[in-house]
């Protein structure tokens, strides 16, 4: 087996697309446990050991918290998309080369 820099060029390449892969699956099981368990909100009703910070009242507190909730959520479903966005371009690259460089090493 000769390595000529299109072989070369080639295995690279797909080294790094598969290596995007992997991140993208990552990010997507991640994003997807997100959505369906999402973190928690921060409380901004605990009481604070600062003196001068005012603690808001429990009806501000409740829409400060849901509205946290949402952005976490939101979030999540972005990265989520966002995830699978990348996937759909990252595979077809890896597939493309990684056919090349094995179509490469056939006589």
């Amino acid at each position: 087996m000769r390595w000529e820099p299109r072989k070369v060029y080639l295995y690279l390449v797909s080294l790094v697309t598969f290596i995007m892969t992997l991140f993208g699956v990552w990010n997507l099981i991640n994003a997807g446990i997100d959505i369906a368990y999402p973190p928690r909100a921060y409380n901004p009703c605990i009481e604070t050991r600062a003196k001068d910070v005012p603690t808001p009242d429990p009806a501000q507190c409740e829409q400060i918290r849901q509205n946290q909730a949402a952005q976490m959520r939101a979030n999540s479903v972005r990265s989520f998309i966002h995830s699978g966005a990348f996937l759909i371009l990252v595979v077809p690259a890896y597939v493309y080369h990684w056919r090349l460089a094995r179509r490469s090493e056939q006589p």
